[in-house]
C-alpha cells in the first residue's frame, strides 16, 4: 500500500510539473543588459535629467512571454555620475525598477528594416524600440527610428545575459553602405569593447587583467570616387603601434544577400577585422566565422561613428 501511495504521488507530480510547464510558468524569458550614454532623447523618456542626474545608465530588461498574447517586462536602471577608476557610479548612482508590456512588430523604416520590440509602460514619456540585431544583440532606436549611436565609453546595445547559440542569421538593416549624402573621405568610429574574448580569437597581446580595450577607426575614401582606401586602428593594447592596411565594402553572403560588411586586411599578420553594417553610424564587430560577439552589462562590441563637429 505504501509503494501505491508512493508512486501516485510521483504520477501527479510529474502531471503538475508538464501542466506548469505547459502553461509557460517556468519560462525564463529573456534578459538583456547593457551600459549605455544618456542623451536628451533617453533622458526624457526616462525621466531622468542628462548630465547632472546621469552620465550613463546600467540597463537591465527580462522580457516576458506569459501566454495568451500577454508580453510583460521589468526594467531594472542605475544611473549617475562615473566614479573614476571603477565600473560604478559616485555614490552608488540612483535606482528605479519599471513595469510595463510589449509588442513585436516587424517594421520597414527607410533603410532599416527588422523585427522591433516596443517596450510601453505609464512611467515612460514614449515607448521605449528595441531593434533585434541577431538573438543576442539588441539596439535602441532614437525618435527618427534609427539605430542610437554611442560614444567612446558606451554604446546603446543591449545583449543577452545568458548568449544562446543560433543560425547565423542578420538582421538585414541598411541596402548602402553610406548615405546618399555621405561625402566624406575622413570616418572615425570609437568602440570600448570587453577584452578577452576577442583577444584569445585573435591573439592580442593583453594583460591578464584586461576586461576592456578601446578602439579607434580610421575609414578613408578615395575623394574622387569615394571608394574605400585605407584605415588605420589604434588599440589600448598596441598604444605604440596602429594597424593599418586596406579595406572593401562586402555587398551579401550566399545565405544573406542583403547585408553589407566591412572587411579590415591589415597591412601586418594581423587577422582580417570584420564589421556588420548596421547603418551608417553604427557598426557590430563579427568573429571570423561571421558571428557577432556579444558583450556584457559594461560594453558591446559595438561602433559608434564619431560627431563631425
Amino acid at each position: 500500500m505504501k509503494k501505491i501511495v508512493i508512486l501516485f504521488i510521483s504520477l501527479l507530480g510529474n502531471m503538475l510539473l508538464v501542466t506548469a510547464c505547459k502553461a509557460g510558468s517556468f519560462s525564463p524569458g529573456i534578459t538583456l543588459v547593457g551600459s549605455t550614454p544618456c542623451n536628451s532623447y533617453i533622458g526624457s523618456v526616462l525621466n531622468i535629467t542628462p548630465g547632472a542626474d546621469a552620465e550613463f545608465i546600467k540597463w537591465k530588461i527580462v522580457l516576458k512571454d506569459e501566454g495568451a498574447g500577454k508580453q510583460t517586462f521589468d526594467l531594472d536602471l542605475n544611473f549617475g555620475q562615473s566614479q573614476p577608476n571603477t565600473t560604478g557610479f559616485v555614490n552608488g548612482g540612483q535606482k528605479r525598477t519599471l513595469h510595463g508590456s510589449y509588442v513585436i512588430q516587424t517594421e520597414q523604416i527607410e533603410n532599416v528594416s527588422g523585427m522591433v520590440y516596443r517596450l510601453q509602460s505609464d512611467k515612460l514619456t514614449t515607448p521605449i524600440s528595441l531593434l533585434k540585431i541577431n538573438e543576442n544583440i539588441f539596439q535602441i532606436l532614437s525618435k527618427e527610428r534609427t539605430l542610437l549611436s554611442g560614444g567612446g565609453d558606451y554604446s546603446y546595445s543591449l545583449n543577452r545575459e545568458s548568449i544562446v547559440k543560433s543560425p547565423n542569421i542578420l538582421t538585414s538593416l541598411v541596402s548602402t553602405a553610406f548615405a546618399p549624402t555621405d561625402k566624406a573621405t575622413t570616418i572615425i568610429f570609437d568602440a570600448r569593447t570587453p577584452c578577452w574574448e576577442i583577444a584569445g580569437d585573435n591573439g592580442f597581446n593583453v594583460a591578464a587583467d584586461c576586461f576592456k580595450l578601446k578602439w579607434k577607426l580610421t575609414l578613408r575614401r578615395d575623394p574622387t570616387t569615394l571608394s574605400p582606401t585605407t584605415f588605420t586602428i589604434e588599440r589600448t593594447d598596441k598604444r605604440q603601434n596602429a594597424v593599418d592596411g586596406n579595406w572593401a565594402i562586402i555587398k551579401g553572403s550566399p545565405s544573406q544577400p542583403n547585408i553589407i560588411i566591412y572587411r579590415l586586411s591589415p597591412s601586418t599578420s594581423d587577422p582580417a577585422i570584420l564589421l556588420f553594417v548596421g547603418d551608417h553610424n553604427v557598426l557590430f564587430l563579427q568573429n571570423k566565422d561571421g558571428q557577432l560577439y556579444t558583450g556584457n552589462e559594461l560594453h558591446s562590441y559595438t561602433f559608434n561613428r564619431r560627431s563631425s563637429n
